[in-house]
């Protein structure tokens, strides 16, 4: 959290010296998501969906560039089944169904460039983001074929981050890390105020999971699938407001020394 509020000191700083706007906005949408893992015969996947809302902080470098951050919270979730047959360890009679859900604080670091003159403009976002998993749940059914794999163990549905301690459970990264890309259209609303409607997509760089001992047994047993590896990928769209504030002039330089005397 320090880093994150040091960055956003050097945002300011930046902003202040440039164009001396900040502009501070809401938004709120809906999003579909499914990881990268692979999907063979006797595997079916459905994409999750989930509602998402979020704050944005960003500074006009000109009238057409700002940067700046954004806090996101959102759930991201898919769910995976497999025919019964696909593991001799499931058994040849059943069918098994099970739903990934991640409840994360996403911290995108975005540039955003604006195309147009009037009161209707275009605009493109690009930058890297941080999510960091909050809660989560692994949901199975039927819970008998999976207890019977597990050594007659039940799996929990909570999930169990990477360093946390947990019995029998699916060990899962708390931070994703990835990228964002998207672009909508904005209406100036008023001298100071924006209207937007964006399409976002989202790509994860890293593994989100380990594989527990239970689907290492599983997949395994079944010589055509080998351990996957799986990352988020996500779409969501939103609609929110932006307001522009002024702010005194303020050059780097003397940015720099207020904070060292700050220190003193």
């Amino acid at each position: 959290m320090k880093l994150i509020a040091k960055l956003a000191f050097v945002l300011f700083l930046v902003g202040s010296s440039a164009s001396g706007q900040i502009i501070l906005g809401l938004r709120a949408g809906y999003g579909l998501s499914s990881t990268s893992q692979e999907v063979v015969k006797g595997m079916g996947r459905s994409i999750g969906s989930s509602p998402m809302m979020g704050a944005i902080i960003h500074y006009n470098m000109d009238i057409r560039f700002s940067m700046g951050m954004e806090v996101n919270f959102y759930k991201l979730s898919e769910t995976l089944d497999y025919e019964a047959g696909f593991s001799p360890l499931i058994g040849n009679q059943q069918e098994v169904v099970t739903k990934t859900e991640i409840s994360y604080l996403q911290i995108p670091f975005t540039g955003r460039v604006s195309i147009g003159e009037k009161n209707y403009r275009g605009f493109l976002c690009l930058g890297p983001y941080l999510g960091i998993g909050t809660s989560g749940s692994w949901n199975t059914a039927p819970q008998a074929a999976v207890t019977a794999i597990n050594g007659g163990e039940p799996i929990p549905k909570h999930i169990v981050f990477e360093g946390q301690s947990g019995l029998n459970s699916k060990k899962i990264s708390r931070f994703d890390i990835g990228g964002i890309f998207g672009g909508g259209f904005e209406y100036k609303l008023g001298l100071t105020g924006l209207l937007f409607a964006e399409a976002r997509i989202q790509l994860g760089f890293f593994d989100i999971y380990s594989l527990s001992s239970f689907e290492e047994k599983a997949f395994k047993s079944n010589s055509s699938y080998q351990l996957p590896s799986a990352s988020w990928r996500a779409v969501n769209f939103s609609v929110g407001y932006l307001k522009t504030f002024k702010l005194p002039k303020l050059s780097l330089n003397q940015g720099v020394k207020k904070a060292g005397k700050q220190k003193k």
